[in-house]
């Protein structure tokens, strides 16, 4: 990581119309904030076109109900992990932490083969996940263990969400986003396990 961001986030002087009307894309619908307090978002700022776009499927997602939450922020993690994104790390782990993912099962995200702490859908979804990640898509031997645990919508769901969370962790590892202070206080003081990115 970076000691200092290679690429920063936008500054509040440099906030056009196009990119003030960023910041509401992912809090609910009718907001009016302006500003952000994410480092994500404000780097994300930095190419608005792309941003704008991208933010809306993100929102998409995070609404969106075929994959279950518990299913979708375990997919997050596993890329968290096999990618080395802190940022989203912290992040999916308060999120997962707040719907009943304890930190056995966060560690055991950590690991190549997960084992036992997870139910056989879940361990699916992870194989898929890691597919995806280091194969490019869900291959022949993982097939049929997701596609008995996860129906057409909820599989192409996943696909997205997968995809997703890669690109940005992409854009967040190059960037050298660091995580909020507020958050990684958070974070510390719920006693998760931090990132372990020797998975990647």
């Amino acid at each position: 990581m970076p000691t200092a961001p290679r690429i920063p986030n936008l500054p509040a002087e440099q906030w056009t119309p196009e990119v003030e009307a960023l910041f509401p894309l992912m809090l609910p619908p009718g907001s009016t904030a302006r500003g952000s307090d994410f480092n994500s978002i404000l780097v994300l700022a930095q190419h608005p076109g792309f941003a704008d776009p991208y933010l809306r499927f993100n929102a998409m997602l995070a609404r969106a109900s075929d994959l279950p939450a518990r299913l979708k922020e375990i997919a997050i993690l596993r890329v968290a992990w096999r990618r080395g994104s802190t940022y989203e790390w912290v992040h999916h782990a308060l999120s997962a932490s707040r719907i009943g993912l304890a930190g056995e099962q966060l560690s055991a995200l950590m690991q190549d083969v997960p084992g036992p702490v997870f139910t056989p859908e879940e361990r699916a979804v992870i194989e898929a996940t890691d597919d995806i990640c280091l194969n490019g898509g869900i291959g022949d031997r993982t097939w049929p263990a997701i596609s008995a645990a996860l129906d057409t919508r909820q599989v192409m769901e996943l696909l997205f969400v997968a995809g997703c969370y890669i690109m940005l962790a992409a854009i967040l590892k190059t960037s050298g986003a660091p995580v909020e202070e507020p958050v990684a206080a958070r974070f510390a003081q719920a006693g998760l396990p931090g990132l372990d990115a020797r998975g990647q």
